[in-house]
């Protein structure tokens, strides 16, 4: 069980791990990058990135994923969506290069509103958000619709067992079972899915995939 102490810190930095802001939003992003090296492989290697595709990135935050995918897209491009301005603004001042040279794209927005054309995205993936999303089969749908027939998400996730052994806010976190997350993904339309686990140091880990029917782009 977390101690007082534990409990009272939790209660400011929590918040800032589903919407950093200000100067402890930015240490929590900076905590976030050095703990979601392992998980986001874990992520990648599963949903499968090739050169030259789309790549949309649900809750980017602290931006991780960026050394990650760019090398392996080429002519590709990662798309990056986040709902903290702040996370924006930090990222497009530490990666104007990449943005500037269209290997980049970052948006403001929302999950259940993606700022997307329809079968505009190759793969989607988003790492430890989906316990934030305000209405997760919104979301799920929405990328359904942003993804090209073929196309694949991955969306990667501490287990249940984690926050009950750690503990956790149940205001701000909605934790799954694996059958949630097959029917979550089955209801917005993914064929295709599975979930997979590993363990990654003692935190069971998890990753829930799906597909987009249809045959993927030539």
């Amino acid at each position: 069980m977390p101690t007082f102490l534990e409990t009272a810190w939790r209660r400011f930095y929590e918040p800032h791990l589903a919407n950093p802001s200000g100067l402890l939003g930015r240490y929590v992003a900076g905590k976030m990058n050095q703990a979601n090296g392992g998980i986001t492989r874990f992520c990648l290697d599963s949903l499968g990135v090739e050169e030259s595709q789309q790549i949309l990135e649900i809750g980017f935050g602290g931006g991780v994923s960026f050394d990650l995918v760019l090398p392996l897209l080429g002519q590709g491009t990662l798309h990056g969506l986040d709902r903290s301005p702040d996370v924006l603004r930090w990222a497009k001042g530490t990666h104007a290069r990449d943005l500037a040279g269209g290997r980049l794209d970052l948006r403001l927005g929302q999950v259940d509103r993606l700022p997307y054309a329809d079968a505009s995205m190759d793969r989607a993936f988003g790492v430890n958000t989906l316990y934030f999303w305000p209405d997760p089969l919104a979301g799920l749908k929405e990328l359904r619709r942003v993804l090209r027939p073929g196309g694949r998400l991955a969306l990667a996730l501490r287990a249940r067992s984690v926050f009950d052994r750690v503990g956790y806010s149940k205001r701000i976190f909605r934790v799954y079972e694996d059958d949630e997350l097959m029917e979550l993904l089955g209801q917005a339309g993914f064929t295709d899915t599975e979930v997979r686990h590993t363990l990654l140091g003692k935190a069971d880990t998890l990753v829930a995939l799906g597909s987009k029917s249809g045959p993927a782009r030539a």
